[in-house]
């Protein structure tokens, strides 16, 4: 049916519908096709695209539950019209917060071990541990004589030329003398053998 051309109806600001003439696909200004049979796209697959939001443009989208057709991209905003010829914008940007990929979360580090501790120093070996200052001390020298020195000064009460001791360890010709303060002295017996009567 033929009706004469006398009113042209503008629907939406960007495409016109000729009243009067046969049916023709609606197109935008820039003379591209606006399509409602095209298939319903996802907006989450449409803006998943590396090109978005302008290989957008003519696609027949579901943006919330309102199908529409991408007709524009101005500026920030991508521009959408319905079947019944209503028109709205979408920032593309928040378009893509909405319905875009979410970024894989950072892979989780593995806790660091809590640190070692650190060994116990064990005392050194053959120390002996329970000291008696409680009597005379003798004079290292009275021990020269004997045969089994300096192995039998292990545990004596000595004073080796004014310092005072329990001697706690014999190593060889090595003994260690420790004070009642808690300090320690180390003396070659051989050595001490030789020193002035009135020096040990």
């Amino acid at each position: 049916m033929f009706v004469h051309r006398e009113t042209i109806k503008v629907v939406s600001n960007f495409f016109y519908v000729f009243v009067g003439e046969r049916a023709r696909p609606l197109r935008n200004w820039f003379g591209m096709e606006i399509s409602f049979e095209k298939p319903l796209i996802p907006i989450t697959k449409v803006v998943a695209r590396e090109d978005f939001p302008h290989s957008a443009v003519g696609e027949f989208v579901d943006i919330g539950g309102f199908t529409r057709v991408i007709v524009e991209v101005i500026q920030n905003s991508i521009k959408v019209t319905a079947p019944e010829g209503f028109t709205r914008r979408f920032n593309y940007h928040r378009l893509r917060e909405l319905y875009g990929p979410r970024p894989e979360p950072p892979p989780q580090l593995a806790p660091e071990p809590p640190p070692e501790a650190a060994p116990a120093v064990p005392e050194p070996a053959g120390e002996i541990q329970e000291l008696n200052f409680d009597r005379e001390a003798r004079a290292i020298r009275e021990y020269f004589a004997f045969p089994d020195y300096p192995k039998c000064l292990l545990g004596e009460l000595v004073n080796v030329a004014g310092y005072i001791g329990v001697v706690v360890s014999v190593e060889n010709e090595s003994i260690k003398v420790r004070s009642r303060q808690g300090t320690s002295r180390k003396y070659n017996a051989s050595v001490l053998q030789k020193l002035p009567a009135n020096t040990a």
